[in-house]
């Protein structure tokens, strides 16, 4: 144990000692390391000692110019080693030329320099009959392949094939040792995915014999080279796109291996004990559920839904007829990931039929698959599933509640609250009367753990929803929750009773204040009394984030008349966070880790150490996450009492700040960067006699803070956190910089850009650094996503260089400069992704916003050319924002605009023609929104064009917008001024012929959010004169033809 602990920490800690070391002890080190290698029998501490040579040789073959100056010359070199290495490979003793394989795997993770050519050290190591050489080989020449250049692997790809059939060999001899093959192989795979592409077919072959060996009782050795077939789709997505057979081939293969690892459902399932929460993403009786469906998802991100399906439907189709319940089953499950994927609503119907029809099926799994369809669908899809789907799904769910297997029904509870969760205000009165009449009767009729905490989430969802829409269901639900909360203080009822106090504020929130008063009090101090009394300070205590979050909702629905509770409620939330921030967890050693295979007793500490490490980290993540919920309840306190938060300012502030460094939890940094512009709020709406001052200092402070935070980030996922509160902050304090100050930002935020820039290159070049490489599809998914988060960055940069021209204007105009003449037409360049042209975009759109003519006359026609090159744009999002420019265009420069209204407006209608695509159906109205809103905006700016009156027409037959809540209200208020002030033939036609969409128009916008108060009382307006006047017989006639609901909709806006 001795020396294996003293090769541990000698590895890990020499890399900061070797340049103290004297010439004597270095020359010592180097003479007897491989020494004490050779004569050591314990296999483990051996592996040990040649990480420690590989580390050790990667030290001196890379000290830097400081340690080179400053050590003796016995330090500098090792002359030796690589001579002593290959003496070990050559000595035939498969101990020794073991180790020398697994020196050479550790050195490679940090140099390769030393070798140039070891093809015949692999294929003499493939070829070798002991496995631990095998194993070994796989795992060196895996290390090795990832430090050479592409070009450079082409002479190892020959030695695929004794790949595959080494790690075959293994298998059959040692399933441990097997799995360690092939996770080499899956390492392979992520790090150079292109190697194995001329062999992928002696690849995808072995793989499927060892899905197809029924010997191997370990699942996750199949999950495995499932899952080696997964990482090369995405890294190399054509092979299966482009051949079907391989794509059917793997599915076949995949969902095999679902129904092979599907359990047969015992009581434990059915009924599961005391304790048991049901997650609605995995039926967790089976990991091998779980990784297949974790696999078809990403198999639709990377191949493509529609390829996916094509081959998938024909598979289920199949797996439905049969009487087996494990293939309906896995069949279920495997349509339930594509939701996220699919664009076209129309193609999720057929999945929802096969759904609905086994609601009833005679096996308990499947009606459980079959719910879980619908729950995924309502995540996944939402709202547009629930718009789509509601009248047929929930009628249909509700006669479901009879269901006898306790498992099932919480599942179908979790579908329900799922889909109430997001249905829309508007579809929520049918249904609020059933919903709630029907799991009442289940949690009065249950003792249930589950399926009473299933109920809760339900009542909760549907109050959510249905908003003042709730108001008469008050009554019946808050007795039952009250009494929920006094009795259920048991420890294993502390979930329901979290559950009840969320359904409880949730209601409040959603009837308002002034109908909820009655209850208001008895509430505070139910939960005040429960978090003073009641709250496990030991365990992780679900009630905690309940009380967190039960707060921030009371907060929200009492406004200003919940200061008084802060006083009892702040304190310790913001002693909770102090102690947290000032105990960050110590970095851990993970040894077991590092342990090779040895008997259980020789690590029977290091293991007892690892579990006390594992639960140091879980009670970190605990930490973590309730002090994530709880800067949030501060945020909502800063958000919600602005001036009435001013008393506990100071303290917050220094801990916000302290949490916006906080490196150990990248969430805590957000949450906390998110605060600082409310905490600028509070100041600014106070009645402080030095607020400006106090603002101005509280502003740099903070930017300060964010900008050190910045300089030492190099994640660019981070960084656009950081740049997004940046943002916000200048956006709430409005000008405050002088042009010295602002000069200086300007240079540090175009640094950050070009520094985004050379990353985003550098990761691009590294995709195509295989001169010889044709296939363009050899591209690393991991550097994909950099790229994308680079692009990320881009956005959020390009978001601050708005709030810098609205808040800073005519001071602005040197960066504007810049980024006309260095970054615009470099980002609008046609060969960029869709987000680098957003990123130019939105620099166009907010010099046009915010600059106006005036200030930047000279390249108007330059940025007007730029949006008309996007309005008519294959990608819905930049259609929307270039629409949305013109219609900017319009109305900031009007002179400039008369001269090319007309390219314009051809542009516009020429887009309106576009249908929907590939893009969700929510992407897509919003483009359309922003198109209509754009010949709103023209018709306004410039009623006297030759065809306005054409053009109103167009403009009226597109409304209502439907989605973009910012253009809904304006738009929708000119159209009924056009009614009330202007000629409302233009767009009703001379008979009237228009009277029928209008009705439609108004039942569609008035009191949702495509309206507000002053357009409410409008179209009462236009309404009365359209009744009572001569058009009375029209609108009667058109009002035939809708449905009660709308009709109730028109007679309570003629009585208002």
């Amino acid at each position: 144990m001795m020396r294996k602990q003293l090769s541990i920490f000698s590895e890990s800690n020499f890399n900061a000692m070797w340049p103290l070391i004297d010439g004597n002890t270095a020359t010592k080190i180097k003479e007897e390391i491989f020494v004490v290698l050779t004569k050591e029998s314990a296999s483990n501490i051996r592996h040990q000692i040649c990480s420690l040579i590989g580390e050790l040789g990667a030290t001196v073959n890379n000290l830097s110019e400081e340690d080179l100056n400053k050590m003796p010359p016995e330090g500098k070199e090792w002359p030796k080693f690589v001579p002593q290495i290959m003496e070990l490979w050559l000595s035939e003793i498969p101990s020794m030329m073991e180790a020398a394989l697994k020196i050479m795997s550790t050195l490679f993770a940090y140099s390769s320099e030393q070798f140039k050519d070891l093809f015949v050290v692999f294929k003499k190591g493939l070829e070798h009959e002991e496995i631990n050489i095998k194993t070994a080989v796989l795992e060196t020449m895996t290390s090795w392949i990832s430090v050479i250049l592409p070009k450079e692997t082409k002479i190892y790809e020959e030695l695929i094939p004794q790949m595959m059939d080494a790690v075959i060999f293994v298998l059959a001899k040692d399933e441990y040792q097997g799995q360690l093959s092939l996770q080499n192989v899956i390492d392979l795979i992520e790090i150079e995915a292109n190697f194995l592409v001329k062999n992928f077919d002696y690849f995808f072959q072995t793989m499927q014999k060892i899905c197809g060996v029924k010997k191997v009782e370990d699942e996750g050795i199949k999950g495995m080279a499932i899952q080696s077939i997964c990482a090369f789709a995405e890294r190399e997505p054509k092979l299966f796109e482009n051949n079907p057979k391989v794509l059917s081939a793997y599915l076949e293969m995949l969902l095999a291996y679902m129904i092979e690892t599907s359990e047969d459902p015992d009581k434990d399932w059915e009924n599961p004990q005391s304790g048991y929460m049901e997650v609605n993403n995995e039926d967790s009786s089976s990991s091998g559920i779980k990784h297949g469906c974790e696999v078809i998802h990403s198999l639709a991100e990377c191949i493509g839904q529609q390829v996916l399906m094509k081959t998938l439907a024909t598979l289920v189709r199949q797996m439905l007829l049969g009487s087996d319940w494990r293939y309906k089953y896995v069949a279920l499950m495997s349509l339930s990931e594509l939701g996220k994927h699919i664009g076209d609503l129309d193609d999720l119907t057929p999945i929802v039929q096969t759904a609905v029809q086994h609601f009833k099926d005679p096996a308990c799994k499947v009606r459980w698959a079959a719910f879980h369809v619908i729950g995924m669908f309502s995540e996944d899809v939402s709202p547009e599933f629930q718009i789509r789907f509601h009248e047929s799904l929930i009628p249909l769910i509700l006669q479901n509640l009879d269901e006898s297997v306790p498992r099932v029904l919480c599942h179908l509870l979790n579908c329900l609250s799922n889909f109430m969760e997001s249905l829309p205000e508007e579809h929520t009165p049918r249904y609020i009367e059933p919903v709630v009449n029907s799991v009442f009767t289940v949690l009065q009729n249950t003792e249930i753990r589950m399926l009473r905490e299933g109920t809760l989430a339900v009542l909760s969802a549907t109050a959510e929803a249905a908003k003042e829409n709730f108001r008469p269901y008050a009554d019946k639900c808050v007795p039952v929750l009250f009494e929920i909360l006094k009795t259920n203080n048991k420890k294993e009822q502390k979930q329901a009773r979290g559950l009840a106090m969320e359904c409880l504020t949730v209601i409040g929130h959603s009837i308002g204040k002034e109908l909820f008063a009655k209850y208001l009090q008895d509430l505070i101090q139910l939960i005040l009394s429960i978090m003073n009394n009641d709250i496990s300070l030991e365990d992780a205590d679900p009630q905690r984030s309940y009380i967190i979050s039960g707060w921030q909702r009371i907060c929200v629905t009492l406004g200003e008349d919940f200061i008084p509770y802060l006083d009892v409620i702040l304190p310790p939330l913001l002693k909770l966070i102090e102690i947290v921030l000032n105990n960050a967890p110590k970095e851990k050693k993970e040894l077991l880790d590092e342990y090779s295979v040895a008997d259980e007793s020789t690590f029977k500490k290091e293991k007892n150490y690892l579990q006390k490490d594992q639960d140091d980290q879980e009670e970190d993540a605990v930490d973590h996450e309730e002090i994530d919920i709880a800067i949030s309840m501060v945020e909502v306190f800063v958000k919600e009492l602005k001036k009435g938060y001013i008393p506990y300012l100071e303290k917050t502030t220094e801990l916000v700040l302290k949490a916006v460094g906080y490196t150990e939890n990248n969430k805590i940094r957000e949450r906390a960067a998110s605060c600082l512009p409310g905490l600028l709020e509070v100041v600014k709406d106070s009645t402080h006699q030095m607020k400006d001052q106090v603002v101005l200092k509280l502003a740099h402070m903070f930017l300060n803070s964010l900008w050190t935070e910045l300089e030492k980030e190099c994640d660019p996922e981070i960084l656009t956190m950081q740049i997004s509160s940046f943002k916000n902050c200048i956006d709430v304090c409005g000008r405050f910089m002088n042009e010295n100050e602002l000069n200086d930002l300007s240079t540090k935020v175009l640094t950050l850009l070009a520094d985004s820039e050379k990353r985003n290159i550098e990761t691009s070049k590294f995709n195509d650094f295989d001169d010889d490489d044709e296939d363009e599809s050899n591209h690393h998914p991991d550097h994909g996503d950099f790229n994308n988060d680079e692009e990320d960055l881009h956005l959020a940069l390009a978001e601050l260089f708005g709030v810098l021209f609205k808040t800073h204007k005519e001071l602005t105009l040197p960066l504007a400069r810049v980024l006309y003449t260095q970054v615009i037409a470099k980002a609008l360049s046609p060969s960029n992704s869709d987000k680098m042209l957003k990123f130019g975009l939105l620099i166009c759109v907010d010099m046009i916003d915010y600059l106006g003519y005036e200030l930047v006359a000279d390249i108007w026609p330059q940025l007007s050319e730029a949006l008309l090159a996007f309005v008519t744009h294959k990608t819905a999002y930049l259609r929307q924002l270039a629409s949305f420019g013109i219609g900017l265009l319009a109305q900031r420069g009007k002179v400039a605009f008369k001269s090319m209204s007309e390219v314009c407006i051809n542009k516009i209608l020429e887009a309106l023609k576009i249908q929907k695509g590939a893009e969700t159906e929510r992407s897509y109205i919003f483009s359309v929104d922003n198109l209509v809103a754009a010949l709103g905006k023209i018709l306004e700016a410039h009623p006297d064009l030759t065809n306005a009156n054409e053009l109103a027409k167009v403009w009226f037959s597109k409304l209502p917008i439907r989605l973009d809540e910012s253009e809904g209200p304006v738009q929708h208020e000119l159209l009924v001024d056009i009614l009330l002030t202007g000629d409302a033939s233009v767009v009703l036609g001379k008979n009237g012929e228009g009277i029928g969409h209008l009705l439609k128009i108004f039942v569609h916008i008035a009191n949702s959010r495509m309206s507000n108060e002053k357009v409410n009382t409008k179209i009462s307006k236009v309404l009365k004169l359209l009744a009572e006047g001569p058009t009375q017989e029209i609108v009667a006639k058109e009002l035939n033809g809708f449905t009660e609901l709308q009709k109730q909709r028109i007679k309570a806006l003629l009585l208002s």
